[in-house]
C-alpha cells in the first residue's frame, strides 16, 4: 500500500463496509477507514505520523449517464459512480486513503528558512518585495518626510 500511494509506511489500515442494495440495480457501499501513515516531512523530510478517520460513502449506479460532451459540469453529489463488473471493497478503502492523505505533511518543528535566488549581479526578490503591499511602505514613507528646500 505504501509503495502504492508513493509514502513511506502504512502503520496501521482498518476499512470496514457494508454493501446493500438500493433499489433494483444500484448498490450503496457505507464504510469507515481508519489509518495511520508515515510521510516525509516537506521541509526536513524528517518522518510525519497522521492518523486517519474518514466516513466513506459510493454509490454505484446501474445506469450512470455517461456524459459525451467535451466539458461537462461534475455532479454536486460526488458519491455517486458507474457499477463495476464487481465492487473491490480493497480499491475503495486505497481510494479513500489516498484522497485522505494530507498532501503537504510538516512536521511540527520543521521551519521554511528565507530562500532567494538570482543570477550573479542581481540583487534577488524576497517574500517582502513580492508581497501586494510592498510598495505602499516607500509612498507611506515619502508622505511623512518634510519636502525638501527647491521642490
Amino acid at each position: 500500500m505504501a509503495h502504492f500511494l508513493d509514502i513511506h509506511a502504512v502503520k496501521a489500515y482498518k476499512f470496514k463496509g457494508e454493501i446493500t442494495p438500493k433499489g433494483k440495480h444500484d448498490f450503496s457501499l457505507t464504510g469507515q477507514l481508519i489509518a495511520t501513515v508515515e510521510q516525509a516531512c516537506i521541509i526536513s523530510l524528517e518522518p510525519v505520523y497522521t492518523k486517519i478517520t474518514e466516513e466513506v460513502v459510493v454509490t454505484y449506479l446501474a445506469k450512470m449517464p455517461i456524459p459525451e460532451a467535451d466539458e461537462v459540469e461534475i455532479p454536486e453529489d460526488d458519491t455517486l459512480e458507474p457499477l463495476p463488473e464487481t465492487i473491490d471493497p480493497t480499491d475503495v478503502g486505497m481510494e479513500a486513503l489516498s484522497l485522505a492523505l494530507p498532501p503537504f505533511p510538516r512536521a511540527p518543528e520543521a521551519r521554511m528558512d528565507q530562500a532567494a535566488f538570482a543570477a550573479p549581479g542581481v540583487e534577488p526578490l524576497v517574500d517582502a518585495d513580492v508581497h501586494p503591499f510592498a510598495g505602499l511602505a516607500g509612498l507611506a514613507e515619502s508622505l511623512t518626510k518634510p519636502p525638501k528646500t527647491g521642490d
